[in-house]
């Protein structure tokens, strides 16, 4: 019994080993072909991330050019404005001197008329006064003096 004992065990272990050996191997190749799917979704993905960060470059170029295109419009713009701007000293004569001039001579020739008028008043109110004062006079004399 104990050959047929140790033999048992011999063929128990021969078969555990056997069972092993293929849970090993079914194991290994369940593994390997979850690893394969991994990096195939790995990569599909990594292809996607590479693609969206493709298009994200290219977008960012865009952007890039086309901020440098405001850039450039707005410094032209700037520049035209600065080289076509009308200063203060310069703006008098074209927007403002016309209309001034034509305001100075209208009130020069209304002030000079109100002061020909005040002047004609005070010699007519001094005449005035002038021929009252002679009439006064000539009343006190006739009434003082009788005839």
């Amino acid at each position: 019994m104990k050959v047929s004992s140790s033999k048992s065990i011999q063929n128990a272990s021969q078969e555990a080993l056997r069972v092993i050996a293929e849970a090993a191997s079914i194991a290994t190749k369940t593994v390997a072909a979850a690893a394969a799917e991994a990096v195939k979704v790995k990569d599909n993905q990594n292809s996607t991330d590479h693609d969206a960060l493709i298009e994200l470059k290219t977008l960012m170029i865009g952007l890039k050019e086309d901020i440098k295109e405001l850039t450039d419009g707005t410094s032209r713009r700037i520049t035209f404005l600065e080289s076509n701007k009308l200063d203060t000293k310069d703006s008098y004569s074209i927007i403002y001197k016309g209309e001034a001039d034509k305001r100075i001579t209208d009130h020069e020739v209304r002030i000079n008329a109100m002061e020909t008028n005040h002047t004609r008043t005070t010699v007519l109110v001094s005449i005035g006064i002038g021929i009252l004062t002679l009439l006064v006079g000539i009343l006190v004399q006739h009434i003082v003096y009788g005839k």
